[in-house]
């Protein structure tokens, strides 16, 4: 004897749409001690002061809160470089000098990189300008150049910054000195290239905890659906009713982090040569009560979480399609009822964690950090079939009547029984386009009683 069999299919598109949670507490950082520009620990280059470092002297370094310069811009006159401006990863920029104007000789230039990934091919210092100050500047950088400074017809020693093995360093700062030119600078390099970033001992605000005391439709968890009942009316043949969910997320982790609880700037964390996360987070798991007719609920539970990411690639969405099915085997003349559902976390949570930034050499420091954290990652699906004596709902009775593979919208007989033979959704007609993310999550199933609408079997 030969079971029939049917197969429901539903699709659904998920995304991280949830804005940060409105009555977050403001995240506070521990006060950071020391000058970034002295007491330098073992990684970190020696390097060398060119030009007169007597005049008024500054830093302009933030390694130790993990932000790093990843632009330079600078303004010469033929006396000297007067000017310099540099840019970190949090977005802020300062500057040190007097901006002189363009004289017509082209002494100002600009060049942007990515401190993770791109190294200096040239970083070269020249002495020579006013006052035995900084006479010029020239940089080489992820296919940019950079020439700020005097041209001399018998020009000074030109000074090669040392940027660390095989140049391969990462710039952390620079020491001056400056009054109306740069007088004197002192670029602070690296001794090895990044290796990567590890987040540890993660807060998030609110706690999943918290999140499980809300109602369920502001705990950021989405939930998808199939579900059907199906009557065997064959006289003497059993027949296996199966449903089948098909999520289609897009799927994205993503950590962005900064020195201040202020949001106005931030760096993906996963831009970085190496990112990991090591953290304990939530994982949604869905629960359903088949007494209530797939009445759907869900929290989340404490666990273990550790990702790792190699560079930006690992950063951009990805469709990931998962499936998932159950399946009932009814006796002639009985009722079943079968369903799938899967909870969908929407998490966007604010962060305080610890950054440990570890070079290739193994050596590493570690700072404070806040962020935010965001994660579309699919939840624990649930499968639940059972007899049942009668349905709820006449109109969402699929009825068998012959051996095969049907449509369960309008019965519709696609295929013979055969397990060799794939049948899916687009048997029945074009599969449904996956709904755009508009912002907000799709409400959740009724709790009415009846079984999901059409649109959710």
């Amino acid at each position: 004897m030969k079971p029939a069999c049917t197969l429901l299919s539903i699709y659904a598109t998920l995304v991280v749409a949830n804005p940060l949670p409105l009555d977050s507490s403001p995240l506070t950082l521990a006060s950071r001690d020391g000058d970034d520009c002295s007491s330098l620990p073992a990684f970190v280059e020696p390097g060398e002061t060119v030009g007169n470092p007597n005049s008024g002297r500054w830093c302009t370094a933030k390694w130790r809160q993990g932000i790093f310069p990843n632009e330079i811009e600078a303004w010469a006159s033929k006396g000297c470089l007067n000017w310099i401006r540099i840019k970190f990863t949090d977005g802020t920029e300062q500057v040190q000098g007097q901006k002189p104007p363009s004289d017509g000789s082209k002494r100002y230039g600009t060049v942007k990189w990515d401190p993770w990934i791109h190294t200096f091919s040239r970083f070269s210092l020249w002495a020579g300008g006013w006052n035995k100050g900084v006479g010029r500047i020239v940089l080489e950088v992820n296919g940019q150049n950079m020439d700020a400074g005097k041209y001399w017809d018998y020009p000074p020693v030109e000074h090669n910054v040392a940027r660390g093995a095989e140049n391969q360093g990462m710039l952390l700062g620079f020491e001056g000195t400056s009054g109306d030119c740069i007088d004197s600078l002192h670029p602070i390099f690296s001794k090895y290239r990044p290796d990567k970033v590890v987040l540890k001992n993660a807060t998030f605000e609110p706690t999943f905890e918290q999140l499980n005391e809300r109602p369920f439709d502001q705990r950021m968890l989405t939930p998808a659906s199939a579900g059907a009942y199906f009557r065997n009316d064959l006289k003497d043949t059993d027949f296996t009713g199966k449903v089948k969910l098909d999520i289609a997320t897009e799927h994205q982790v993503k950590t962005t982090s900064q020195e201040q609880s202020g949001w106005e700037h931030g760096w993906e964390a996963g831009i970085t040569y190496g990112y990991e996360v090591d953290v304990k987070a939530g994982v949604p798991v869905a629960n359903v009560d088949t007494k209530k007719s797939l009445e759907v609920s869900g929290k989340y539970i404490g666990k273990h979480i550790q990702m790792d990411f190699k560079g930006r690639e690992d950063m951009e969405l990805t469709r990931i399609t998962s499936s998932y099915e159950s399946a009932v085997i009814v006796k002639p003349g009985r009722i079943a009822r079968c369903s799938v559902t899967i909870l969908q976390s929407h998490v966007n949570l604010r962060y305080s964690a610890t950054l440990e930034h570890i070079w290739k050499s193994g050596e590493s420091f570690s700072y404070p950090s806040t962020g935010s954290f965001e994660n579309a990652a699919s939840g624990e699906g649930v499968v639940s079939c059972e007899d049942v004596e009668r349905v709820d709902a006449d109109n969402s009775l699929f009825s068998v009547r012959e051996d095969g593979i049907f449509c369960p919208a309008d019965g519709k007989k696609v295929g013979e029984n055969d397990p060799t033979q794939a049948i899916n959704g687009s048997a029945c007609g074009a599969a449904p386009t996956p709904p755009s993310n508009n912002g907000s999550p799709s409400p959740p199933p009724s709790n009415n009683g009846s079984p999901p609408p059409p649109s959710m079997r």
